[in-house]
């Protein structure tokens, strides 16, 4: 029997996701104790399965400790005092032209509408893909 099919099943699991998104806090009190790597690893596992908008999945990480980490952390700093704005990588209410993000979008897009290869248009950016 398929499982999705399973009526109980089916009520257990959307028991479960109710009971993590209950449970769910946020931390902002942290210590300066190092992050197993396994532990790291599983958490990146599981955010590459997380839902995004259209598919895009925009997650990129990089993943940073000891010496470099310190000199990334020291940097930040100093430029914090000199002024410098921090740089903004996207956009909240949508991706910038030139972006893996909106690429991504687009092909979503693309693949979903097209049919063996004819050409879409995008009626909102008036561009032909």
């Amino acid at each position: 029997m398929n499982p999705n099919n399973n009526p109980t099943k089916l009520r257990e699991t959307a028991m479960e996701i109710i009971e993590a998104v209950k449970k769910r806090k946020s931390i902002r009190d942290f210590t300066s104790d190092p992050v197993p790597q396994t532990v790291l690893r599983e958490i990146l596992e599981i955010s590459c399965r997380t839902p995004s908008a259209m598919n895009t999945q925009p997650f990129e990480f990089t993943v940073i400790a000891g010496d470099i980490l310190e000199s990334v952390r020291l940097e930040i700093i100093a430029r914090q005092r000199d002024g410098e704005k921090p740089h903004v990588e996207h956009s909240v209410s949508g991706w910038p032209i030139k972006s893996v993000y909106r690429d991504r979008q687009v092909q979503y897009l693309v693949d979903l509408v097209s049919d063996e290869g004819e050409k879409v248009r995008l009626k909102s950016s008036g561009v032909w893909l």
